[in-house]
């Protein structure tokens, strides 16, 4: 009975170290890619001072510049809204960034910005429809089974928490992306340098 009990406190103890680790992995990581695209949107305005930009349809064509280049906030014709992944994909589409960016970066994005708002805002036991609610999110958003895992806490509650896997994702992805940027800047001067080319 005793060895029974140490095994169960020991499978929990585990869960709730992967649940810190997870934590730990996404405080570090959602903030560095969030300073980082604000931080790349900053620069690329001074480089694009007037709106020759690729879709006059976007809705950010409209916006003052501050607004324009500000990637924490999905740009509507009638109010904004903040959604650092929204707003990332709609400023990267409206300067012609989109085709350096790797595929699928912001499914990435969605889903570490997704799983830390779920982990900030529910801790590090969920209870069975959090769980649930977040099972479905990877469904419907097509999210590799191998990113996220679960182990059962306490009672109905479950861990959920990044995978290995999904951490080295997102750093290979961060990389990926600084690549990009660096290719448009790169392509952007150059046709600046040779504006017949």
């Amino acid at each position: 009975m005793h060895l029974g009990d140490y095994y169960a406190d020991e499978a929990y103890l585990s869960g709730v170290q992967d649940a810190a680790h997870s934590m730990a992995a996404v405080g570090m990581l959602a903030p560095l890619v969030e300073s980082l695209f604000v931080s790349i949107f900053g620069g690329l305005r001074k480089l694009n001072r007037d709106k020759a930009l690729s879709s006059s349809e976007n809705p950010r064509l409209a916006a003052s510049q501050d607004q324009f280049w500000d990637p924490r906030f999905k740009i509507k014709s009638k109010s904004n809204r903040r959604d650092i992944v929204a707003g990332i994909r709609q400023l990267a589409s409206a300067i012609g960034l989109s085709e350096h960016l790797p595929p699928d970066y912001d499914k990435t994005l969605a889903a570490l910005f997704q799983y830390r708002n779920m982990m900030f805002h529910n801790g590090f036991e969920w209870l069975k429809d959090e769980g649930i609610g977040i099972k479905d999110r990877i469904q419907s958003s097509g999210w590799p089974d191998e990113w996220f895992k679960e182990s059962k806490g306490l009672g109905d509650t479950r861990f959920f928490y990044m995978t290995p896997e999904f951490v080295q994702h997102c750093l290979d992805a961060i990389d990926q992306m600084i690549d990009g940027v660096g290719a448009y800047v790169n392509g952007l001067l150059r046709s600046r340098e040779n504006p017949k080319e």
